[in-house]
């Protein structure tokens, strides 16, 4: 990884948009509001046993206890499938 900027430009955009996609979608789903906050962040892992990509999910829905959510894949692969069974199974 280089630390000053010099990443794959169509992975990283690729990444953002699977990000945003993923925001949204859980806006919707929950139908939060404008003072809710949800925040998706894609991390990669390089310890034994541990699957290469992983995507967590946080909500901060407002008067709720936050919620978190872990899946072991990348964002561009979380579907709304995945989201479903997640958020309100």
């Amino acid at each position: 990884m280089d630390l000053f900027g010099n990443r794959d430009d169509a992975a990283e955009l690729a990444r953002r948009l699977a990000e945003t996609r993923l925001k949204s979608t859980v806006r919707q789903m929950l139908q939060l509001g404008e003072n809710d906050a949800v925040m998706v962040t894609e991390l990669a892992c390089s310890e034994p046993g541990c699957p290469p990509r992983e995507t967590v999910i946080a909500v901060l829905a407002d008067g709720q206890p936050p919620q978190q959510r872990k899946f072991h894949q990348a964002a561009a692969d979380v579907d709304e499938v995945h989201l479903l069974a997640a958020l309100l199974g």
